[in-house]
């Protein structure tokens, strides 16, 4: 019985002189919408180029032929930076690798081509590069329609089958899931490149790009920036600090994470809560370093060179944007003067600050060391005493206090922790209570060790963690003894 097959692809394999890679062609779509921006190395490139004089096995390129309007197109599924080499050296962009097999070939054949440039070879030898030298390509034809949902997912999965052994990282893997609402906001916002579907062709800059990631002093050559806004929009579902792992971008990519629906047409995830205050803090980030004295000469901000700092920035920034608190661009310098200062702190490890010694500890990207790193930012930026009014009257602990305490009691409810050592068995370790006494990093309170009411201080040292249980069961002991 033959193999029935659904979708409607077939292949046709064709043999091209290099020559017909030249850069001038107009009719290649080396980066359509799924396809990652060029990485080879320059020494990949000439090694590439050996293969094709050396003859050895280069393999082929996979091409989706397209029909748009009148013009016949082809988008390049596999082999972009294979095409990319090609043309960088047809037009002297690098030279020849000077190795002993291309000077063996140069004897044998006086020939010139080891060490120089498309330029500097004799007519002859341009000829036998442009001519001589071919490469296999298999053209996808049946999926030739750059309008059609179902063409465009046949012509990704087969990109994404082709990557299976390649070195594409987990965003590059990610930025190919073009049916996403969430890859799509991403790029949209993050890349510095984009697609024109109108004219069916790549665009070498992205007029939608938020100008906050021209202050990243990092490039986005392995998509890192893309990166970065996808963990901003995670702390914004969680309201807060978070996972932002690679595997929890993915799941967010996939639409996997609180209500996201792969299915959300592009308006109405744009209107969602929690992508409207990723757009609202990206605004506020650039007002706030925009201005920055700390620029490099590509007026990148300085200390904007590491992702993990950036992203504690963000939830510290956030809480201010979002919480109650009095808030505004009058803060703007100050929270400057505090980002640049405490790099300056990370940067030289002054001997004895224990706050940048822990938060450097705290490097990675799981919920807790997110979160304590949040924590030990927001406690250093209260003790420069910033002109920001804590807008909350209930609270009898200022904030700076309550993150103090909170630190320095490792968020363990001593009441929960007297709870635990005596439900805990002979056999168990002592650290299991601890750890099933600490609350959640959103869900605590500070309170008294001495009542207020019995003449405690509120101070640091007459504060203690709480778990909201206790807590509340204690505040109507209080007001009963107060009646």
């Amino acid at each position: 019985m033959v193999l029935q097959r659904e979708n409607p692809l077939f292949q046709a394999q064709q043999t091209w002189p290099l020559h017909q890679f030249g850069s001038d062609r107009h009719d290649f779509i080396k980066r359509p919408p799924y396809q990652r921006k060029t990485v080879w190395e320059r020494k990949k490139q000439k090694s590439l180029m050996e293969s094709f004089i050396c003859g050895l096995y280069v393999p082929p390129v996979v091409l989706r032929s397209i029909t748009h309007e009148t013009i016949q197109k082809y988008e390049v599924i596999d082999g972009q930076q294979r095409i990319t080499a090609i043309q960088d050296y047809l037009n002297d962009e690098y030279s020849l690798p000077n190795s002993q097999q291309i000077r063996e070939i140069d004897n044998r054949q006086d020939r010139g081509f080891a060490g120089n440039s498309f330029a500097e070879l004799s007519d002859d030898d341009q000829a036998a590069i442009e001519q001589d030298c071919n490469l296999t390509v298999d053209i996808l034809q049946g999926i030739s329609n750059p309008t059609s949902t179902e063409h465009q997912q046949l012509a990704t999965q087969v990109f994404w089958r082709l990557q299976q052994g390649e070195s594409l990282n987990t965003l590059e893997e990610n930025h190919s899931k073009i049916t996403s609402p969430v890859r799509n906001y991403i790029v949209e916002r993050a890349d510095d490149i984009s697609f024109d579907y109108d004219e069916y062709k790549s665009l070498d800059h992205n007029d939608d790009r938020h100008p906050f990631f021209s202050l990243v002093n990092y490039g986005n050559n392995r998509l890192k920036h893309l990166g970065l806004l996808a963990r901003f929009l995670l702390i914004e579902i969680a309201d807060g600090p978070a996972y932002v792992t690679g595997t929890r971008v993915t799941r967010l990519f996939d639409c996997e994470k609180g209500t996201l629906n792969p299915n959300e047409d592009q308006t109405a995830f744009r209107s969602r809560r929690e992508v409207q205050r990723t757009d609202e803090m990206l605004d506020t980030l650039h007002d706030i370093f925009k201005d920055t004295e700390m620029m490099t000469d590509d007026d990148q901000v300085v200390y904007f060179d590491n992702e993990y700092y950036i992203i504690t920035l963000y939830t510290l920034i956030r809480e201010l944007q979002f919480g109650n608190y009095r808030f505004n661009s009058g803060n703007f310098r100050e929270i400057r003067e505090f980002a640049r200062d405490f790099y300056r702190r990370m940067q030289n490890e002054p001997v004895g600050d224990d706050a940048i010694l822990r938060f450097k500890s705290k490097s990675q990207q799981s919920a807790d060391p997110v979160a304590a790193r949040h924590w030990i930012m927001m406690n250093e930026l209260w003790k420069t005493e910033p002109d920001i009014v804590e807008l909350d009257s209930q609270r009898l602990f200022t904030h700076a206090q309550r993150v103090a305490i909170f630190l320095r009691d490792d968020r363990v409810c001593q009441q929960c922790l007297e709870e635990e050592l005596e439900a805990l068995d002979p056999d168990e370790d002592e650290s299991k209570a601890k750890n099933r006494a600490r609350v959640a990093w959103s869900n605590w309170d500070a309170d008294h060790i001495v009542m207020h009411a019995e003449g405690g201080d509120t101070t640091i040292e007459n504060g203690q963690v709480r778990c909201p249980e206790h807590n509340r069961s204690d505040n109507v002991i209080r007001s009963e003894l107060t009646d």
